[in-house]
């Protein structure tokens, strides 16, 4: 991933020396944002208790630099913290993105955009009412649409719905799947 990491930032002030980028979308900017969120979740990873729905937050922050105009290439952060019932579970983690921003070749105040990631995290997990407590590893590929309105030239609010397939696993156990769809806000700042 550190690798990944310097060669976003080659990729990016390469970009800047060969063309000074004239808007948020345009070919070598760079953006720097995330967005909050808060899910309830359904599925077998989810309802393997008599606990019901579990509730979560999120916190997903990012950054992405535009290798052509419309089109983004990024690192994805999350800080993910569940419950339910008497079960607890912190997760941090990280993976590739992709954003596609439609008609985002030109200056505009909204940007319609989907996009696709990738992560793989690990979280540490317990249980107060049994005492059980351990460590899991867990991978997500996410699909997301959304729109991005422009509060001046260099920050934009972002709405987005999120569609997430999960697998989980612990130890030498088989992968538990899951699914979870969520709707977030967010902040993107712009370097161009």
């Amino acid at each position: 991933m550190k690798k990944l990491l310097i060669l976003l930032f080659i990729f990016g002030f390469a970009a800047n020396l060969y063309a000074q980028p004239m808007f948020a979308t345009d070919a070598g900017s760079m953006s720097l944002g995330g967005n909050i969120s808060l899910s309830s979740s359904g599925g077998d990873l989810s309802n393997e208790s008599d606990n019901g729905r579990s509730f979560d937050i999120s916190i997903n922050p990012d950054f992405s630099i535009f290798i052509v105009p419309s089109l983004s290439i990024g690192i994805d952060f999350l800080a993910h913290f569940y419950s339910q019932g008497s079960y607890s579970r912190n997760s941090l983690g990280l993976g590739p993105s992709l954003t596609y921003y439609i008609a985002g070749h030109k200056d505009r105040r909204v940007y319609p955009y989907i996009g696709a990631s990738y992560q793989f995290y690990k979280y540490a997990y317990k249980d107060t009412e049994t005492n059980y407590e351990g460590d899991s590893k867990q991978t997500s590929i996410t699909g997301r649409f959304g729109v991005m309105f422009m509060l001046s030239s260099a920050v934009g609010l972002t709405m987005e719905g999120n569609y997430v397939t999960i697998s989980s696993t612990s130890g030498d156990s088989d992968p538990v799947l899951g699914n979870q769809f969520y709707f977030g806000l967010g902040v993107k700042s712009f370097i161009f």
